[in-house]
């Protein structure tokens, strides 16, 4: 999901920035419990070394994503980051929704399936 370039330009620009951040990309970061695309799903050792690299910062920030023809809000216990912690996803603005999956999102705060 993030090149070897891309993952230090990230890290680095994190490190430096004192306000919260806003960290985006077209799927979710979040998304081990379903068997569609996301960055911990498709490459979860990266994933952990992301997660521990974040903790470590201090910084807030507010994962940002998409393409899960849904909306919903997942928060993250304040432990997984030591601030709190949200991804917010949102793609149905422009693409067909899908009827609501079995697949349950344990982080899940707030949804809205199968509506633009």
């Amino acid at each position: 999901h993030l090149g070897s370039e891309q993952y230090q330009w990230l890290i680095k620009d994190l490190k430096e920035e004192a306000q919260p951040s806003l960290i985006i990309k077209g799927d979710q970061f979040f998304g081990g419990y379903q068997p569609f695309e996301s960055y911990e799903g498709n490459h979860p050792r990266d994933f952990d070394n992301f997660v521990t690299d974040l903790k470590a910062l201090g910084t807030p920030f507010v994962f940002l994503s998409g393409d899960r023809h849904m909306s919903e809000i997942m928060q993250f216990p304040r432990s997984l980051f030591g601030l709190p912690s949200f991804e917010i996803t949102s793609s149905p603005m422009h693409a067909r929704t899908f009827e609501p999956s079995e697949v349950k999102n344990p982080w899940r705060v707030v949804a809205v399936e199968n509506k633009n």
